[in-house]
C-alpha cells in the first residue's frame, strides 16, 4: 500500500509507502470523523491542517510517550530514513521515498558500494593500516636522488619511474604521517577512547561474560632497532667494524661551543 505525497519536499510529487498498522489507523479515523475534502481538515475546515496544529499534536504525544529531549515534525523524516537503513535499504531508494534532490544534504559523499562491503573494507585499508610507501616501490637511491615506482591512475593504471631529490621525498613522505594526537581511526559509541574501559565492562556484565584474565607484568613494548631488525633484517647495534659486538648508548657527546655561536650558522651572538 502506497500514499501520493503532491507537492511535498522540493516542490515534487512522488509515492510513499503505509504500513498496515498505520492503514488502519486511518480507517477507523476516517469512520470516526467522516471529514471531508481533507482528510485532516483545519480551522476553516476548507483548509488543511496547519504547521502550529501539527506541532502542538507532537509535543502531546512526546509528553504521553515520555520521550525528552527536542522533538519536531522533521525529525520523524529522519527517524523514518534511520529505520530503513537500518533494515539494509539501500540509499537511492530511500532517496526516491523522502524525495531528496541530493545526498549531500546528509553525508559529504556516499553512493552504494559496487562490490559490497568487503570492497569499502579493502579501500579503507590503504589508508589505515599501511605505510605511505611500501619497500618494494623505492628501485634506487644515488647521488641525493631518489627513484620509485608510481601507478599513473589517469592514464590506465601504468607504472611509472619517478626521481625526485632526497629532501623532497622526505618532505613528501612525512606529509603522511599523522601529528601528535591524532588518529587514523577514530572509534564512537562503547568503543569511544573515553569510555570504553566502562563500557566494555558494562556490557560484559549484561551479557553474562567473565571478565577476562590479565596479566600482572606489563607487556614490553618493542623498540625501533628491534622493529627495524625484524622487518628488514638489519641489525644497527651490531657493531660494523668486527660485525660480532653490540654497541650501547653510553652517553651524549655535546658540541663545546652552542650551534647558535658556530661560524657561519647565521644567528648573530
Amino acid at each position: 500500500m502506497v500514499i501520493r505525497v503532491d507537492q511535498g519536499k522540493g516542490r515534487k510529487d512522488r509515492y510513499v509507502m503505509l504500513s498496515t498498522r498505520l492503514l488502519e489507523v486511518l480507517r477507523d479515523y476516517w469512520k470516526l470523523v467522516r471529514p471531508r475534502g481533507w482528510l485532516f481538515p483545519g480551522r476553516p475546515s476548507n483548509k488543511p491542517i496547519d504547521r502550529a496544529t501539527v506541532n502542538r499534536m507532537l509535543h502531546k504525544v512526546q509528553k504521553v510517550a515520555g520521550i525528552t529531549g527536542r522533538v519536531y515534525p522533521h525529525l520523524l523524516r529522519h527517524s523514518f530514513a534511520t529505520h530503513l537503513m537500518e533494515h539494509g535499504t539501500n540509499l537511492p531508494v530511500i532517496q526516491r521515498l523522502l524525495g531528496q534532490a541530493s545526498l549531500k544534504n546528509w553525508v559529504v559523499y556516499s553512493k552504494p558500494p559496487v562490490a559490497g562491503a568487503d570492497q569499502v573494507i579493502d579501500y579503507l585499508a590503504r589508508y589505515t593500516h599501511r605505510i605511505a610507501l611500501s619497500n618494494d616501490r623505492l628501485v634506487a637511491l644515488k647521488d641525493g636522488q631518489v627513484t620509485l615506482r608510481w601507478k599513473d591512475r589517469a592514464n590506465g593504471n601504468q607504472k611509472k619511474l619517478m626521481t625526485l631529490d632526497a629532501v623532497e621525498f622526505l618532505k613528501r613522505f612525512l606529509l603522511h604521517i599523522l601529528p601528535r594526537g591524532l588518529v587514523r581511526i577514530r572509534h564512537y559509541g562503547f568503543l569511544a577512547n573515553a569510555v570504553r574501559r566502562r563500557e566494555i565492562r558494562r556490557c560484559r556484565d549484561l551479557l553474562g561474560l567473565p571478565i577476562p584474565a590479565t596479566s600482572k607484568e606489563p607487556e614490553r613494548l618493542e623498540t625501533w632497532q628491534e622493529t627495524l631488525l625484524r622487518f628488514t633484517g638489519r641489525d644497527v647495534t651490531r657493531c660494523p667494524q668486527c660485525k660480532k659486538g653490540t654497541m650501547t648508548d653510553t652517553g651524549e657527546l655535546r658540541p663545546a661551543v652552542p650551534l647558535w655561536r658556530m661560524p657561519g650558522s647565521g644567528v648573530a651572538s
